[in-house]
């Protein structure tokens, strides 16, 4: 997936933000689509590990999104479109009444680190660029 704004590439930060707002929209869609499954069973609150799996895949898409559509340092990109979605969540949580489990942080900058990663493989050339010696 390459996004293309003319005859260039998106820049760095424009591609991160792009991975963040992208992280956000499919997580509030997917997140509300599995409530309204999930207020059909018996027990919702018995299923909420499956919000948690949701946020962690997102984070993942975010960073996956944000190192994809750039060429100029994918994997900074992508890490930097995994912690605009990680920071939106945080953002939430400290408004929404309820607590906030610091242990999952880890977990969710582990899951933007692996988006990042394979955001940044290019098809092309099988290589990594984002950790090749000289890459900008």
């Amino acid at each position: 997936m390459r996004i293309e704004n003319g005859n260039r590439k998106l820049s760095a930060l424009p591609s991160a933000a792009l991975g963040g707002a992208s992280a956000v929209a499919s997580a509030a869609l997917l997140l509300l689509v599995c409530s309204a499954l999930l207020l059909k069973t018996r027990d919702p609150a018995a299923h909420s590990g499956i919000g948690l799996f949701i946020l962690l895949f997102c984070c993942m898409t975010g960073g996956f999104i944000g190192g994809k559509c750039t060429d100029e340092a994918p994997f900074l990109s992508g890490l930097a479109g995994g912690a605009m979605f990680i920071s939106v969540v945080i953002a939430v949580a400290l408004i929404v009444p309820g607590k906030i489990s610091w242990g999952l942080l880890p977990a969710a900058a582990g899951a933007a680190t692996l988006g990042a990663f394979l955001g940044s493989i290019r098809r092309d050339k099988s290589t990594y660029p984002a950790f090749e010696d000289g890459y900008r």
